[in-house]
């Protein structure tokens, strides 16, 4: 008894009528415990849901990364195989010499156009066009050759080319097409191979190309999820699907 007068010595309680004191002492034995319970429960679950959504975006971004990555080098390998066919290489070797007359070169743009429609239709491609050995666009696909040309000269994708090496541009707004493009510009050897390239074959991706790739399986992580890509200076690369946003007319490098 002597002891729990000193408790309530202690913290001042003795100055308080009964029904007071009995009062405290229940909120401090009973809901001051069950509340402090309450709440390590409560932000213990909300650690371990913080926990199982932060694994679920690692592996949806390895995922993505992988799949990026997969994507991209698919495509590399497709364009080396389009540019070493008799159809380009053939093509862009005979219009380089600028002999041939206007049936000769209609059909040669004919072959040209039966034979790229098949992977701009089978991969969403938004052009490939072709240049010759001075950089000029002798062909596009879906656009006349004089309106696609400003492209070679906004990078120097088509100057590594014709270097001898295959490369991606970065991506970079287009007025023309009005979207945000990358390139891959590919170097077009002779038809019996060695020498310097003659000409390169340019691979068009859009904006919508590369959201197609990081918000694919997307909705494993649920309905509210949303994915898209920024560099470092914090500039959109692509578009949110849930909240769309228009991009920003100055982009960086997809990879950094």
């Amino acid at each position: 008894m002597k002891k729990t007068l000193n408790i309530l010595d202690a913290i001042g309680l003795n100055n308080y009528k009964i029904h007071t004191k009995l009062l405290i002492m229940v909120v401090l034995t009973c809901l001051l415990p069950i509340a402090l319970l309450s709440w390590l429960n409560i932000s213990h679950s909300s650690n371990e849901i913080r926990n199982e959504i932060f694994k679920g975006n690692q592996l949806y971004t390895t995922l993505t990364n992988e799949r990026i990555n997969q994507y991209f080098s698919a495509r590399e390998g497709d364009a080396a195989i389009l540019a070493a066919s008799q159809t380009i290489s053939g093509g862009i070797g005979k219009l380089n010499s600028y002999s041939m007359g206007d049936t000769e070169t209609q059909a040669i743009l004919e072959n040209f156009k039966n034979y790229l429609d098949i992977p701009i239709q089978r991969y969403g491609y938004t052009d490939i066009f072709l240049t010759n050995m001075y950089g000029e666009v002798v062909f596009s696909k879906n656009y006349d050759k004089l309106d696609i040309a400003p492209l070679v000269f906004s990078g120097d994708f088509c100057e590594k080319a014709m270097a001898g090496g295959q490369n991606w541009s970065e991506m970079f707004r287009n007025s023309f097409i009005n979207d945000n493009i990358m390139v891959l510009a590919t170097p077009v050897y002779a038809e019996q191979g060695g020498g310097a390239p003659i000409g390169a074959l340019n691979i068009v991706l859009n904006q919508a190309a590369v959201n197609d790739i990081v918000q694919n399986g997307i909705d494993k992580l649920g309905k509210t999820a949303d994915s898209y890509i920024i560099d470092q200076s914090g500039l959109l690369l692509t578009n949110p699907m849930k909240a769309p946003k228009k991009s920003r007319t100055q982009v960086s490098s997809l990879w950094t």
